[in-house]
């Protein structure tokens, strides 16, 4: 049977169009540690993805990642999940999604195994067409060998690369061959944003956020609150106070990671929501019980939005890549209602329908003022402009703007943003030079703003982003294979 590549014309996929059963997110199981007696190094890994360019999404679940020993050929787990991790791969193009961190035994390992799902997701370029594929067509995950000639003597980063311009289908079956591959040049060329989803227990609070223990990261997690962050209970619905944590909740969080400076240290995620799923601190923490999601909304009609998705825990369907969402009587974490327009980034979390769609239960929009925040300053509103950085002296930044519909008005007009407490959806601050392309989202009152978040857009035009330093090689005596 012929082979094509999966940048082929994906008409050529002779498939039923059939709904699949969603597959929910969830936390990964306690990952194997290194015998006593056997010198560990954590290691900390990656997911991300160098994108073909003639397709627009592909969806895929992965449910365990293990590293094989060069010399005894031992295998140890990275990452293992009960459920499929949905993960969009074209969502992670120069973006590393930190799956795991974890202490393994010390020296080379020579490949890893990638457990994958068997159902797989297409989306054609313009997103009006999903397709469904498998990669054995039985209902069975399949184990995709990736060498790594991995050495914790050398590097403490594995970074696997879904290849979608390497992966190949059959025409006539829809069955899809990955390919991965070891990302070994990450440090010369470091993501533009690295993030981590954690689920697990509060052990301690801090001034700016609290210590938590992830089945994926590890204990010892410092969850760092953003400008505006919001900590929300899922059973009562309501706002809480950083101090109305308590230690054993059973807490969610997502945002962008700050890797150990030294070997020792925690990950850092600052995160702009936080939700508290449960009091108890038996509650399983891989125990799935919402969907959830994000991305543009592309239509508005009534209570329900339709949201072209751009990462969620489910497979999304055959809707083109989209969601329908019920926001009626969802609480709003940031922005309201009234500030939902065709664009706005939008992430949801709530009950999957037997015909595909969410009846929300929490809806954020994207860099808008929390409630608080609105209640304390009400001629505040919501903005997300597309601008041109024009200046920036200290914190205060110019920009020529294009507000888009249904935000402001739509004459480009100069403004100027205080981004002393912005947070950065990519990069960062060393990017705000003249000329820069950048989307800026906010509270707006007349021609001033305050920023809560800037996304670069395009190529950072300034010098490239530092590279994060990765915690220093293990001492050469440490750097023997495990026994």
């Amino acid at each position: 049977m012929k082979h094509l590549p999966l940048n082929a014309t994906l008409s050529a996929l002779a498939l039923a169009v059939a709904a699949l059963v969603a597959c929910g997110g969830g936390g990964g199981t306690t990952a194997t540690e290194p015998s006593a007696g056997i010198s560990a190094v954590r290691v900390s890994t990656y997911l991300t993805d160098n994108l073909a360019t003639d397709y627009s999404q592909v969806w895929v679940g992965v449910l365990k990642i293990t590293a094989v020993d060069a010399k005894t050929s031992a295998e140890t787990t990275l990452f293992s999940s009960t459920t499929p991790n949905v993960f969009n791969l074209a969502s992670l193009a120069s973006v590393g999604q930190l799956v795991s961190s974890l202490s393994i035994g010390a020296g080379a390992y020579s490949h890893v195994k990638v457990t994958l799902d068997d159902k797989v997701q297409l989306v054609s370029l313009d997103g009006k067409t999903t397709t469904n594929a498998t990669l054995k067509g039985n209902g069975e995950p399949t184990v995709v060998p990736v060498q790594v000639d991995f050495d914790t003597s050398t590097s403490t980063q594995l970074v696997l690369d879904f290849n979608l311009a390497k992966f190949t289908l059959d025409g006539a079956t829809g069955r899809i061959v990955p390919m991965i591959e070891r990302r070994a040049d990450i440090a010369a060329k470091p993501f533009m944003r690295e993030q981590a989803e954690l689920r697990g227990a509060v052990a301690s609070l801090a001034a700016d956020g609290f210590v938590m223990n992830d089945r994926r990261l590890g204990d010892g997690v410092v969850v760092k609150l953003a400008t505006d962050a919001v900590i929300l209970d899922e059973a009562s619905h309501k706002v809480l106070a950083l101090t109305d944590l308590k230690a054993g909740a059973l807490v969610e969080a997502k945002g962008l990671v700050t890797p150990p400076a030294k070997t020792g240290d925690p990950f850092t995620v600052t995160a702009a929501v936080v939700r508290v799923v449960d009091s108890a601190a038996d509650v399983r923490p891989d125990a799935p019980k919402f969907a959830g999601g994000e991305g543009k909304v592309t239509a508005i009609a009534g209570s329900v939005i339709n949201v072209a998705l751009a990462e969620a825990n489910f497979l999304p369907g055959l809707k083109g890549n989209s969601v329908q969402v019920n926001t009626a009587g969802a609480v709003y974490t940031h922005g309201a209602a009234a500030d939902l327009a065709i664009g706005t980034a939008v992430g949801f979390r709530g009950q999957l329908a037997t015909d595909g769609s969410i009846a929300a239960l929490f809806v954020d929009v994207e860099g808008a003022p929390s409630k608080n925040d609105r209640d304390t300053h009400p001629n505040l509103r919501f903005a997300d402009l597309q601008a041109t950085v024009v200046s920036l002296a200290g914190s205060v930044l110019t920009i020529d703007a294009n507000p888009r519909e249904g935000n402001a008005n739509s004459n480009s007009r100069s403004y100027t943003v205080d981004i002393a407490k912005t947070g950065y959806k990519n990069w960062g601050a060393q990017c705000l030079t003249a000329g820069q392309k950048i989307d800026v989202k906010g509270a707006l009152a007349g021609n001033a703003m305050t920023a809560l978040l800037i996304e670069i857009v395009g190529p950072c035009l300034s010098a490239a982003p530092s590279v994060t330093p990765l915690p220093p090689a293990p001492p050469a005596s440490a750097a023997s294979g495990p026994k």
